[in-house]
């Protein structure tokens, strides 16, 4: 509808201002998207987390609190409500609880965070949850249970390393692939051609300048050919 695409417009422009370090007028584009009539509160419940953020920045921390927790009870509210976006909350709320020395109300967020981290395990920052939880534990004593996260926040980043070099490999042989399909099919075409030159030739009387002609023309494309590849390889950093 006009309406949500209007809030969504509004929401993207506080985001740039947001990343440019204008945070003012970050505020100023958020602070519209509360003015709702309930109909789009995903766009409500998005901005008091925004603004929550940036009140952290600039130094209110507890009003920063406010406006996360403000956030996430809007959240909870709306059904089928993203996962994703409901872990950012919950994290950010215990990280500024953590972070001005609420420990015990840092944890009971953390925990709320925890159980939906699988809902963004393909994405680094949400490992992150782990560290703060092993930081925190330390702070409150419970040193068995900072040593087991500090080993699931160590294995998480592993398995999430290991994954993206599989996908490098994984889209690099793919590039190797289509490279040498595109090599052998030049050289299947190039071996018709001088076949085809050959017999339609035969009965000409000039049959050894043709042989000739066909195996030269055939053996400097297939040079063209390699060095083609050898250069993609190059460029494609998988031979030097």
């Amino acid at each position: 509808s006009t309406t949500e695409r209007k809030k969504r417009i509004i929401n993207e422009i506080g985001l740039i201002h947001w990343k440019s370090g204008n945070l003012e007028k970050a505020k100023n584009y958020f602070s519209e998207l509360l003015n709702d009539d309930g109909s789009y509160r995903l766009y409500t419940a998005k901005a008091l987390h925004n603004l929550g953020e940036i009140e952290y920045e600039l130094g209110n921390s507890i009003e920063a609190i406010r406006l996360i927790e403000s956030s996430i009870e809007l959240k909870n509210e709306i059904e089928e409500v993203d996962k994703r976006s409901l872990f950012i909350s919950y994290k950010a709320l215990g990280d500024f609880l953590f972070q001005t020395g609420y420990f015990k109300e840092a944890k009971k967020a953390y925990a709320y965070a925890e159980p939906l981290v699988s809902s963004v395990q393909n994405e680094a920052f949400s490992y992150e949850l782990f560290r703060s939880l092993s930081q925190l534990n330390y702070e409150l004593g419970n040193q068995i249970e900072a040593r087991n996260y500090s080993s699931a926040y160590t294995n998480s980043v592993d398995g999430y390393l290991e994954m993206q070099q599989k996908i490098q490999e994984t889209d690099k042989q793919y590039n190797i692939d289509l490279i040498t399909k595109r090599y052998m099919d030049e050289v299947a075409k190039q071996e018709r051609i001088a076949s085809i030159l050959f017999y339609s030739k035969l009965i000409s009387g000039t049959l050894l300048a043709l042989l000739l002609f066909s195996v030269g023309y055939n053996w400097y494309q297939k040079v063209r050919m390699r060095r083609s590849i050898v250069r993609e390889l190059v460029d494609l950093k998988i031979i030097d």
